[in-house]
């Protein structure tokens, strides 16, 4: 570099940091002042660094604009920092200035992975969904995708990867890439069931595996009745009529180990009845022989039923909602109708490979919170009784971890395992 490029780069160096106004007695990035916001300060100093490296020192007898300015700096940086000094310094330590390029070279690594995350995104982003077109994941991935898109400012793209009980999605979105341009929607299922349904064949680790961005949405489960298969009106009359008649009751069991089942596991336990499931491959089928009188009981998802409850076909027994669906104000909550506590949702939220840097989940979360807050997003979501449930990024871990205990107990006391 020519004395003349060096001693304006010099020159630049001295106002940049008067401008600044930082006071520091550390060198590293992270032990900054409050003042300055981290991001900005990081950024500020791998820079400058690389700078100093392509100056290779500065030159002998460089002066800054102001001599006092140059006097104060290398106070204010620590000794040891290549800091131009005074006329009477005449020039840096080689050794301060041989560790000095050393630190700055492996800095000048990093910069490009530190301004890329303050420009996250800078293209496209894909949202595994690990279940076919149509389902109720997939529909919430898809209203609150077009709505994160236009917040982030980039497309986010929908792409269906089904199978395995959700492990396909999964697992692909567990080993991609740290960078947060790959996302999962998983549901309770794939957080909170499979690891017990699958013990260690699981190909994913729903703790150790990701990173949690949200929970987005939660679906209702109502417990319903065929009318004319079974003569009761509430769920103390279906307990009675349980009690009387041990076995001889039997109701819808799709997945199995699905939240559907399960929610109707959970019930037996709290209430202590004896009932015979008849498994089935899907909610679909379930609720087909239901109609048709084959079966008397079932837990369905809201947006399935209500149709059905509205017309008389079926009758709801209670929800499994810590509050009345506002599209069946009339049907009570489990809990309200004698069984304290209880609570079973089906659910979904977003998630991102391990290791992902915390400022973009930061930027993943609040598009999406802020999507979801949306009546473009509220509406649609409204009308398939699905309840928008966002949460910070460690609410939704900690739910999750919660999730997972819970339903642990209920899977090993019913016996259900998908090994």
């Amino acid at each position: 570099m020519s004395p003349m490029l060096a001693h304006r780069v010099d020159s630049l160096r001295c106002r940049s940091w008067k401008r600044s106004e930082v006071k520091r007695t550390h060198r590293g990035p992270d032990e900054m002042s409050d003042a300055v916001s981290k991001p900005l300060w990081r950024e500020y100093w791998v820079l400058n660094n690389i700078a100093v490296v392509l100056s290779f020192g500065w030159p002998r007898g460089c002066r800054c604009n102001r001599p006092e300015e140059a006097d104060a700096a290398p106070a204010a940086y620590g000794t040891g920092h290549p800091f131009p000094g005074s006329a009477a310094e005449g020039r840096t330590s080689m050794r301060a200035l041989l560790r000095f390029s050393l630190a700055a070279i492996a800095l000048a690594a990093l910069a490009p992975a530190v301004l890329s995350q303050q420009a996250f995104p800078t293209h496209p982003i894909r949202l595994i969904v690990p279940y076919p077109a149509g389902g109720a994941t997939d529909v919430v991935a898809r209203i609150v995708a077009e709505k994160m898109s236009e917040e982030l400012g980039q497309q986010i793209y929908v792409d269906n990867r089904p199978g395995a009980g959700t492990m396909i999605g999964a697992s692909a979105v567990a080993r991609s890439a740290p960078d947060g341009y790959m996302m999962l929607i998983g549901d309770t299922g794939t957080y909170a069931l499979n690891p017990t349904l699958y013990d260690k064949q699981l190909t994913y680790d729903p703790i150790k595996d990701f990173a949690p961005v949200s929970r987005t949405a939660r679906v209702p489960l109502i417990l319903v009745a065929n009318p004319n298969t079974i003569k009761v009106n509430s769920v103390k009359e279906l307990i009675e009529a349980a009690k009387k008649a041990p076995g001889k009751i039997d109701y819808g069991a799709p997945g199995p180990g699905s939240p559907i089942h399960l929610a109707m596991e959970l019930f037996k336990q709290r209430v202590g009845i004896n009932a015979t499931a008849i498994p089935y491959k899907g909610g679909a089928d379930a609720l087909a022989d239901l109609l048709g009188g084959r079966i008397a009981l079932l837990f369905v998802d809201a947006a399935t039923g209500v149709t059905h409850i509205k017309s008389g076909a079926l009758k709801a027994l209670g929800a499994g909602t810590d509050k009345r669906i506002p599209a069946t104000p009339d049907v009570p909550t489990i809990a309200e109708a004698g069984v304290p506590d209880f609570e079973a949702w089906a659910w979904n939220g977003l998630a991102v490979p391990a290791g992902t840097p915390p400022e973009i989940i930061a930027k993943l979360n609040a598009a999406c919170r802020k999507a979801l807050n949306l009546p473009a997003v509220k509406q649609p979501l409204a009308e398939l009784s699905v309840e928008p449930a966002p949460t910070s990024a460690d609410e939704f871990g900690a739910y999750i971890k919660s999730e997972t205990a819970k339903w642990r107990t209920v899977i090993t006391e019913a016996g259900i395992s998908l090994k």
